[in-house]
């Protein structure tokens, strides 16, 4: 792992990093540096009332409620993102489902069809029956 001489409150801090990450560590740095210095120019600081560490805390302390509400408003994003996906799913279900009973009621209508005019050749083959009878009882 390659090492990282980085000055943090005037002070040479030797840090190791992955390769593959060394923009998103001279970032962070970049970034913790000007916090520190923002946070140097505190009237308290300045009359040495708080120390380096404490300087240091609060930056960490502000850094990780920027977080945290970076990542609320990934999560709300991704949860409207979720739930338009979800609305576009149950609109395209229900227009399926539409599709489906409107053939299921063709079905089902020609069914009764198909019964009455079975029935009605029933019928009539019932009537050749008895006429056949009748011709040959005579």
């Amino acid at each position: 792992m390659p090492s990282y001489k980085a000055k943090i409150l005037n002070k040479v801090i030797n840090l190791e990093y992955d390769t593959n990450e060394e923009e998103k560590f001279l970032s962070a740095i970049k970034a913790l540096n000007i916090k520190l210095i923002e946070k140097s120019k505190i009237p308290n600081y300045l009359n040495g009332k708080i120390s380096d560490s404490e300087l240091l805390s609060l930056a960490a302390l502000e850094l990780q409620s920027e977080i945290n509400q970076m990542n609320e408003k990934n999560n709300e994003s991704i949860t409207k993102a979720e739930v338009q996906n979800l609305q576009n799913e149950n609109i395209k279900l229900k227009n399926d489902n539409f599709h489906i009973n409107e053939k299921l009621n063709h079905a089902i209508s020609q069914k009764y069809e198909l019964e009455n005019n079975l029935s009605e050749i029933d019928k009539e083959i019932k009537e050749i029956i008895q006429m056949i009878n009748q011709f040959y009882n005579e």
